[in-house]
């Protein structure tokens, strides 16, 4: 950009130079000077020659002919735009001045506003029903999740239950077990206990078929079961006593 503007200032500066010295040559020719610079004679645009100008041109006429055409075409250009311009305020007028066409304007004016109107009612009318029906389906998908959760809970509360149920029945295997085992062992001791007295009322009884065979005394008889009672009884309370 800076060599541009220095070339355009040298050019400037050369051309301004060049004419003070064309300047000062015919001011010193004027005066008579021994310097001068002789201009060449000017040319006629019409039929060329030299020596006069187009307006001192003897022939003129064509020349003058000639022009039209450019102004015809500007004359022609400028009534066709103000042609244009009147039809435009012709029809501007005449649209203000018909009262038929000023109210097809404006009930076109308002049917467009009315549709604009519906259009916007319509956008809404639509955007109402997209949020009802999201809202819709949001509630749909709360039901949802609230039923499985509700099945959630209730499939841990049965198997809880469940669990229960086992550790229960398991409980009351041990202690059946238990018990068993403690009859069991209540029964031997028992066993082990009352043996002999079961041994000796055995043999009492043995000896009281006998003694019923041999036709014994009857206070002999008695006699003798009445003590073998005694002494199993005696036993007995012996075999209570150690197991409290």
């Amino acid at each position: 950009m800076a060599d541009r503007r220095d070339y355009d200032y040298r050019r400037t500066r050369s051309g301004s130079e060049e004419r003070g010295i064309s300047r000062s040559y015919d001011r010193q020719y004027d005066r008579g000077g021994e310097h001068f610079f002789r201009r060449s004679p000017p040319r006629c645009f019409s039929c060329g020659e030299r020596g006069h100008y187009a307006n001192q041109c003897r022939y003129n006429r064509p020349a003058i002919e000639s022009r039209p055409s450019t102004s015809f075409h500007n004359v022609q250009r400028g009534r066709s735009t103000s042609r244009r311009m009147e039809g435009s305020r012709n029809a501007s007028a005449s649209t203000s001045q018909d009262p038929e066409l000023r109210q097809q304007l404006e009930e076109l004016t308002k049917s467009l506003a009315s549709m604009s109107k519906f259009v916007q009612a319509e956008k809404l009318k639509k955007a109402k029903e997209e949020k009802a029906k999201k809202e819709a389906e949001e509630d749909q998908q709360r039901v949802v999740a609230e039923k499985l959760e509700q099945q959630r809970k209730e499939r841990r509360r049965l198997e809880k239950l469940r669990k229960e149920k086992e550790r229960l029945a398991e409980i009351d295997k041990k202690v059946e077990l238990q018990i068993e085992i403690k009859t069991g062992e209540f029964f031997d001791r028992v066993e082990a206990n009352l043996g002999p007295a079961l041994t000796l009322a055995r043999k009492v009884k043995g000896k009281k078929q006998v003694v019923y065979v041999s036709d014994p005394e009857p206070g002999l008889g008695k006699d003798s079961d009445s003590s073998a009672t005694e002494e199993i009884r005696a036993k007995t309370g012996r075999l209570v006593i150690s197991e409290k």
